[in-house]
């Protein structure tokens, strides 16, 4: 396979972006920030170059662009040459097609992973042999994303075959097995691949409730297997003859923490490091969780300045990353969250400061007895709000 890396992307007049630089580093790389500030549309300007030529991007020009052009300037390694492409994009219009492609011939080392990652049952009628796709089929799948569906078939069609004796496989093709297989106790060691029934096809799963069709597992374990054994599927589909291991591309995925418990966030972005240590990952994340386990260098913090223009948030140094920071803290500072409390929660604590203020008694009181009914049972606040109240309610604070 080629080798790739992005280095950097610049972003001017497209979407919500009207001048952004963004430097990417050759690991893994979080694009976090709040709301409607553009982290699909990084991830649509990456691999929008590696596109179909049949295809739309869906790249749009930014509405009030002046001079009615967008830009996308790429800076990549591909095989240790560095090398530049840029497209123009001059459309508004969701209705009009406008194709950014100029780095084609490197689409097998790209993988996309939308967030359409959802594994639903069906009956399998037969185990086909894998596609034989060409460079525009592969720019397709690019745009397109990750064909979730296609795992069953895939995994059905190594299982039965290596029971067979898989004769004609290469080590990769074992070791790639052995891989998958593995990462079904990746999250919950009790969940293990059980078998694939030759009489339906089905993928079975041993799980501490029984055995059960991989697709009834719960959504996060089906979103966690749909985003890594789908890349593994997809080297195998672009007859990489590589170990997935050594897969030295780029991996894209929107929203990396979808579907999945804040235990399992904190997990996902090692677990992708570990499984595939020599990508290049970029994601999106919406998760304060996977950036508590990301080192500083790993996250990028899309913020905006007050004009309206997107920037990179400067963040602190840290060798610890973010392991020592709060929740609450890594909304406000990194993801750029204007309020981590309920209005209700601000209003009574508003209410209460005003009452200590003026030396109403009776409101402090009030305002007291709601925030212990508010507040976590074990929390700090509850003393702070008591020694402040202590005055207008004597010795018991209770």
């Amino acid at each position: 396979m080629k080798s790739l890396r992005i280095n950097r992307l610049l972003l001017q007049q497209i979407g919500p972006y009207n001048d952004t630089t963004i430097g990417l580093n050759r690991g893994l790389n979080i694009i976090c920030g709040p709301n409607g500030i553009g982290k699909t549309t990084v991830l649509e300007a990456l691999v929008s170059p590696f596109g179909g030529v049949f295809e739309a991007s869906k790249l749009k020009r930014n509405a009030s662009a002046r001079d009615k052009r967008g830009r996308i300037v790429l800076d990549i390694k591909a095989e240790g040459i560095d090398r530049q492409g840029e497209a123009v994009v001059t459309s508004s219009d969701p209705l009009v097609d406008e194709k950014v492609v100029f780095f084609q011939e490197y689409s097998s080392s790209i993988i996309n992973i939308r967030t359409s990652r959802e594994i639903t049952y069906f009956q399998s009628s037969s185990i086909n042999p894998d596609p034989n796709f060409v460079d525009f089929q592969i720019g397709t799948r690019n745009i397109i994303g990750v064909d979730s569906t296609e795992i069953k078939g895939w995994l059905a069609n190594r299982y039965l075959f290596s029971a067979a004796g898989a004769q004609g496989w290469t080590q990769q093709d074992k070791e790639n097995y052995a891989l998958a297989v593995n990462l079904f106790s990746i999250l919950d060691p009790t969940v293990k691949l059980h078998n694939v029934s030759h009489k339906s096809f089905d993928v079975l799963v041993e799980t501490a409730n029984g055995i059960i069709p991989f697709e009834w597992l719960s959504s996060g374990f089906r979103s966690t297997y749909a985003l890594l054994l789908g890349i593994i599927k997809e080297i195998e589909f672009r007859k990489l003859s590589i170990f997935a291991s050594l897969f030295t591309g780029v991996i894209l995925i929107d929203e990396l923490d979808l579907h999945l418990h804040p235990d399992w966030q904190r997990k996902i972005a090692r677990i992708l490091k570990d499984t595939f240590p020599s990508a290049q990952i970029i994601a999106t994340t919406h998760s304060p969780h996977v950036i508590q386990s990301a080192d500083v260098s790993e996250v990028i913090a899309l913020c905006r300045d007050e004009p309206g223009r997107i920037n990179i948030r400067d963040l602190p140094d840290s060798p610890y990353g973010f392991s020592g920071w709060t929740v609450e803290e890594v909304l406000t500072d990194v993801m750029g969250m204007q309020q981590v409390e309920t209005q209700i929660y601000i209003d009574t604590v508003q209410n209460f400061d005003s009452a200590v203020e003026v030396g109403d008694g009776s409101g402090v009181r009030d305002s007291l007895a709601r925030l212990h009914l508010m507040l976590h049972p074990a929390s700090y606040k509850r003393t702070l709000f008591d020694l402040r109240a202590a005055p207008f309610i004597g010795a018991n604070l209770d």
